[in-house]
């Protein structure tokens, strides 16, 4: 589908320096931000199997990932 947009001088300037020096159209650009803005703002949720899930009992008192880093080794120096 063709169809023309107008943009603010200062937008078309920015897009210009953007593109500049890049393999890509001003059209490709564009084309690519309508699919990401369009996406963002799509209503998505979780799927209901994850929604549902319940954790094993020995899990609901997990503290996470984080509370283990004190108990993380010092790297190894390597001399290459």
């Amino acid at each position: 589908m063709n169809f023309s947009i107008h943009l603010d001088k200062n937008t078309a300037s920015h897009l210009d320096k953007f593109i500049k020096g890049k393999k890509v159209s001003r059209n490709s650009i564009i084309t690519e931000a309508l699919r990401q803005f369009l996406g963002l703002t799509a209503e998505t949720t979780w799927p209901a199997i994850l929604l549902d899930y319940k954790a094993p009992e020995e899990l609901k008192n997990f503290s996470g990932f984080e509370g283990a880093r004190a108990e993380l080794l010092e790297p190894q120096k390597l001399d290459f």
